[in-house]
Order: C-alpha cells, then structure tokens, then sequence
C-alpha cells in the first residue's frame, strides 16, 4: 500500500499555520487600525476646538443667590442667602489668599504647573496598582469631572476625562484652571467652592483664611464626610497635618510657616448662615420676596413653577429687596414678641407701604418664625375686613362718581327688610333713626349709612372699584352684593397686603401703585432680568377724591373709632374694622410717611376675648410709633385744584348760609352742594337727591337715595347681619 502524503507549500507551511498566520496579520491590521484610528480621534479631540468652556460653566453652575436691601446710605448690604442643597459662591483666584491654591497642589497634584493636564508617571501607576479605574487623577481631571458630573469608574470615562484634560489645557492657563477648582470642589455640609466653606467653618471671607485654616480645607476634599472638621476633626487634623508636610517638602513654605501652621489652634464653627445642610429660617419678608421673584419670572419668561424655583435657588441671582431695613426691625420688635397679643394662640399680619408701592415692611405671624415659606398672612391669608371696606368699596368709590358728598345726609336706620328683619344694622342697634352727615357716618362706623350710601352708588360701580381700581385678589362672584361691600362680610376677604395697597391711594393723590418687595434682579452674569418698571400702576380716584377721602380718614382719627390709634408727633388717616362675631379686628391708616394694614385674630376664626380698644389698632400705633420715632413733622400732598373748603350746615348737609350752625368740609369744587335756605325735618339735602329715611324690602331695590336701580340686595343665600364695627 502507498503512503498518504500531505501537501505542503514550497516553504513547507500547512495549511492550519497559513491560517493562524492570516488570523494573527488580520488582528495586527486590526490593532494597527484602531490604534491608529485612537490617536487620531485623539489627537484631533485634543487640538481641535474647545471642548468645555469654563466661563459657560461659570454662569451655568448652580450657584448661591443673594438677597441684598439699602442701608441708610444707599449701599446694598446682604440680607440672606438662598440655597437648595447647593451652596456655591464663585470667587476670583486673586481674591482668596496666598496659601489655598498651594495647599491643593501640594496635597493633590505636585506637578500641577508641569504638566499638560494629565500626570503620565501617576497615571501609569495608576494603571500598574488599580487597572487604570482610579487614582492618578490630576487637579485637571479633577475640575473635569467636577464640572461634567462623570464620575463612574470604567476605562471609557476615565480615556473621556483624559482626552478634556489635554484638551483644557491648550486653551486655558494654570491660574483659570486652579481657579475652576477651588469653586467647584465639594467640601460638605453643601458647600461647594472655598469661599461658602470658609464661611461655614470659619465665619470668615476666603481671604482671610491663614495657612493652617487654608489646609483644613483642602483636607476635606479626599472624602468630604471622613475629613469633615465638624464631624471628625481628628481625621481633619490628621490631614491637614499631611497637607502642610508635603508642602514643607515641597518647598511651597517656609520652616517658619510650616510651624506656625502646626501649632495654630483652628476654631471651627458651623455657621447656619451658609450652611445648606441647616433649614435656614428666612423672614417673612424673604419669603414675600421669593414668591414675588418666582411669579415674575413665571409670567416674564414662561417658566414653570419648578423652574422658577430652581432659578432663584441656584441660578446666582442677586435680587435687591425693597425692604426698608429700620421699618422691618421696628416691626420684629413688636412682633417677634407676644407682649402686644391677648394670648399665645392669637395671630396678626401686618403689611406698610411707602406711597409708590415699596413694601418697607411686613409680618405675617407672631412670635419667632420657624421655617421656610410657611404660611405668611399678610400675603397669603385672606380674612374678611370688616368695616374697613368701607372707604375703598363705598365712600370713595362714591365721591369719586358724584353720588355723595361730605356732608349729605341720610337716615340712620336700617334701609332694607330681609324676611321680615331690618338690614344693617349697627353695633348699638340699628340707630335712631335720625340725619346724619357721611363724614359723622363714616367717623363712627355706621353700617347703616355706608349701606344707603351704596345705594346711591350701585352695587356694581362699587365692585368695579374694588376688582378694577384698588385691585382686591380674593373677590368672588358672591361678594356683589350688599354685605359684602357696606360691611365687609366677604366670601374669602383680602390680605393686609392688599388692604395697605387699596388705601395708599388715600395719602398720594389718588393713584394705586402695584406693591413690589424688590426693586431688581440680576443674574449671575449682571443682567437686569426683573425691575419694578414692570409694576401696574394706574389711576384709583381723581386727585381731589383723594384728597377729600384723606380728611374724611382724618375725622375718624379725631372724632371716631380711631381716636387711640394716632401715630404720635403726625396727621394720621385711618379706619377700623370688626367683623360679624368679633372674629377678626382690622386697622387700616397712614400717616405722610407710610400706610399700614392690621389683621388681629386666630388662623381657625374664633371670637376674641379679653382684649382692649381695636387689637389691631393697638399694634398698628405701637408699631407706627417706634417706626416714626425721630421723623419731622409732614403734610399729606393737597390736590392741584378740584377741591374746595367750605362751611356746610349741620343739620342740612347743605352749604351753610347765615344763622346756620357749621363745620368745615371738603367738596369737589364742580360738585358743590347748594346754599341752605332753611332746615328740614326730612333731611332734604337739596342738590341731589335726599335720603327719605323710609325702609324698604327686598322687592324694593331702588334704593333710598336716588341711586341707580340694584336688583341684587341680600337675600336668603347672602350674609344678612355683616360685619360690625365699633360705634
């Protein structure tokens, strides 16, 4: 039998070799190519165009936003911080100290001005000890992942932040890049950056930070919540011990300051101011100042709630308050305390306004506040006002279209029947029955006129004044009616926010002005993005309304229901309120200076008791006392023209002619009354029509004092009692 041959080449290979060798070339080209394909991805990433852009990331960053006020001076001083869980302030390079970029080379990167962004000797032990996935990382790789947020620990993260590195250092120097660094490390308790750790555990400004407190910080970095100085100063210690040595070593200081560093002895506090760890109690006004910030910015530019939200907590806005910094302390004085309240269950608000809108102070609780954008009453709960509607929905209103005047009579007695019980009445009773002038009806608070005054004017000229000119936010389709507008006893009410705002209208001429708590904001790159140039301001009454209705206030002051509540050393306007129940009791007035509204009462509504005079008046005097203290005497601004002085009858309402006994009033010049020629018992009050004082039920609508027809009195659905005052 013949021998099988194998066939063989002429070099004698078979055909597995000629295989092994293919497969051994093709992963060689293979090897060759990706290599090849890398270091030109490579090499193109690192030369080609910017990859990250530090001063994008400046601005972009979450950082700490910043609530400033004016001092006396002008100056804008800071008032609070607001943070998340993020508390970042960016600080220049230049504006630190001379220690902290030395101790963070020492500690983390020796070769940091050497090398291009990357360590190789590091790296390719790092490579040899942990397979590449940690260790060997340069401050540059570390600002890197610091500011891409990339932190998992595989070979394509680690290749990516390389690649950055490199690619960083070609565009930026040694100090931008440091810089970057020291803002953006995280050093617990929420701080990120040096300048909010400084404050944290020091109290003071980076800049004056002395070495050993420099390396205390930079020891925290490793692991933030081993090394934290607060929670484990021994391992901080330790440290920062290290810190200083490798620096010694590395000639970054002297002997000398290596020692002094060693034997200084740091005092560490946890400053609740900047630490974001810590529920910050913000004032009320800070909270107003927030909510007002966060709806601007939802209406200005569409962002949602959250969004908003996020801005203001982490966008590094500067938001300058309105706050008028004396007013606001004048007012926790007496607020923060419960020694001018009946008991430690009882609650007010209290908003004051300058007479362009700027909200100089405000409360919306007693007592010590205890949390963030809890419930603020005077701007978030509305109660009902009781008899201090009246010169915004009646009165005013009313002057202001010619339906009344100064010194027109009418009837005090009950003007409506409602299933067979008179309706209003006052708090005496339902009145005598006999004539009385708007100013004496006003001054003592008498339900029963300002109802028959809203019948001259109708009701739906008063609700128009109350939603269109004075603004009120919490009206309901309800409140149309006669309770609701002669005495108050609204479905929801207003806030003393609201209430302030309505009345400022009263003490500057006549105009309403949008109240605002700050007068701008600016983003982090210090572009205006809000301003109060936004506000709705517009007409309430005319000029010589205002005028008239400030010195109708003023008789309430001198005469009235506010004889104990005058701001002492000034002309003060002003109104009470009570409401149906004694459930709440309300202040409203001014002086030149300011206007400022009262709510006294409990969160779940309750009679009061054991209370002298108005609560609400009370507080509205003390606080109005200490805020005027030291301030010169002041007018109220006097109409242009409009308004005349004159002398009225008593008994008629009429100009006053010879043989009558008179008072001064104020009326619109081209609107006088007419001249009284004799005095009569029906209280005829000549140039418009008189009240006949007769009462009328609820089919009679038309009202007792020739006033437009009102087809919507009280009825069974309606409150039928109101609110009544002090009489």
């Amino acid at each position: 039998m013949a021998k099988a041959t194998r066939k063989s080449n002429k070099k004698g290979l078979s055909k597995p070799a000629l295989v092994i060798i293919g497969v051994l070339i093709t992963v060689a080209i293979t090897i060759v190519a990706v290599a090849l394909y890398v270091f030109i991805y490579s090499f193109s990433y690192i030369h080609g165009d910017l990859k990250i852009d530090l001063k994008e990331y400046r601005y972009t960053q979450n950082q700490t936003s910043f609530v400033y006020a004016y001092n006396k001076k002008g100056d804008p001083v800071e008032v609070t911080r607001l943070f998340g869980t993020i508390n970042r302030v960016w600080v220049d390079i230049e504006d630190t100290n001379p220690y902290i970029a030395k101790c963070y080379v020492g500690l983390e990167d020796k070769r940091f001005y050497e090398h291009d962004g990357v360590d190789w000797t590091r790296t390719i032990a790092a490579v040899v000890k942990y397979g590449g996935k940690q260790g060997g990382s340069t401050l540059t790789q570390q600002l890197i992942k610091n500011l891409t947020e990339e932190d998992e620990v595989t070979y394509v993260r680690k290749y990516k932040e390389i690649l950055n590195a490199l690619n960083l250092e070609r565009f930026y120097s040694k100090e931008d890049i440091i810089e970057a660094y020291l803002n953006t490390v995280y050093l617990s308790h929420g701080c990120y950056g040096v300048k909010t750790a400084a404050e944290t555990y020091f109290g003071k400004d980076i800049s004056k930070c002395n070495l050993a407190e420099s390396a205390a910080l930079a020891a925290i970095t490793q692991f933030p919540s081993k090394y934290d100085p607060i929670l484990n100063p021994d391992n901080n210690k330790e440290r920062r011990e290290y810190c200083l040595k490798l620096m010694l070593d590395q000639d970054l200081i002297s002997q000398k300051e290596y020692d002094e560093a060693m034997n200084y002895k740091i005092k560490f506090q946890l400053n609740q101011k900047n630490n974001a760890d810590s529920k910050i109690v913000y004032s009320y006004y800070t909270d107003a100042v927030i909510n007002q910030v966060e709806q601007d910015l939802m209406a200005k530019y569409g962002y949602t709630a959250k969004t908003a939200s996020n801005k203001i907590n982490y966008g590094g806005l500067k938001i300058y308050s309105a706050v008028d910094l004396e007013v606001q302390k004048a007012m926790d004085a007496v607020y923060q305390s419960r020694d001018y309240v009946a008991d430690d269950s009882v609650q007010s608000a209290m908003t004051i306004l300058d007479y362009d809108g700027r909200v100089v102070g405000i409360e919306g609780g007693v007592g010590k506040k205890k949390g963030r954008r809890e419930l603020n009453r005077a701007t978030d709960s509305p109660r009902q006002p009781g008899s201090t509607i009246k010169p915004i929905a009646v009165y005013g209103p009313a002057i202001d279209t010619g339906a009344t005047y100064w010194s027109k009579t009418y009837a005090n007695s009950a003007s409506i029947t409602i299933n067979g019980e008179p309706w209003p009445k006052n708090q005496g009773g339902y009145g005598g029955g006999n004539y009385v002038t708007v100013q004496y009806g006003l001054a003592q608070s008498y339900n029963t006129i300002s109802a028959r005054v809203l019948s001259d004017l109708g009701i739906s000229t008063s609700y128009s004044y109350l939603k269109d000119k004075f603004c009120l936010k919490h009206l309901d389709p309800g409140d149309e009616g006669y309770s609701p507008l002669a005495t108050g006893s609204m479905t929801h009410g207003a806030t003393t926010l609201e209430m302030a705002a309505a009345f400022q209208a009263y003490g500057n001429g006549g105009e309403y002005h949008q109240p605002y708590f700050y007068y701008k904001v600016e983003d982090a790159s210090g572009n205006v993005i809000l301003d109060k140039a936004d506000l709705d301001n517009h007409r309430a009454v005319e000029e010589s309304t205002a005028e008239i209705m400030n010195h109708l206030l003023q008789t309430v002051m001198t005469m009235g229901t506010g004889t104990p509540y005058n701001v002492e050393g000034q002309t003060t306007f002003g109104k009470t309120g009570t409401t149906d129940e004694d459930k709440d009791r309300w202040f409203v007035g001014g002086t030149p200076y300011y206007v400022a509204a009262v709510w006294y009462g409990y969160d779940i509504p309750r009679e009061i008791y054991n209370v002298w005079n108005n609560p609400a008046g009370n507080l509205f005097k003390e606080v109005m006392d200490r805020v005027h203290a030291g301030y010169d005497y002041k007018e109220f601004p006097q109409a242009k023209s409009g308004v005349t002085e004159a002398y009225y009858c008593t008994n008629s309402g009429l100009l006053a002619s010879n043989g009558c006994s008179s008072e001064l009033g104020y009326y619109k010049s081209d609107d006088m009354p007419a001249y009284c020629s004799g005095h009569y018992s029906s209280g005829d009050s000549g140039n418009g029509s008189s009240d006949s004082g007769s009462s009328y039920d609820s089919s009679d609508t038309s009202g007792s004092g020739g006033g437009e027809e009102d087809t919507q009195a009280p009825s069974e659905n309606q409150p039928d009692t109101g609110a009544e005052d002090e009489g």
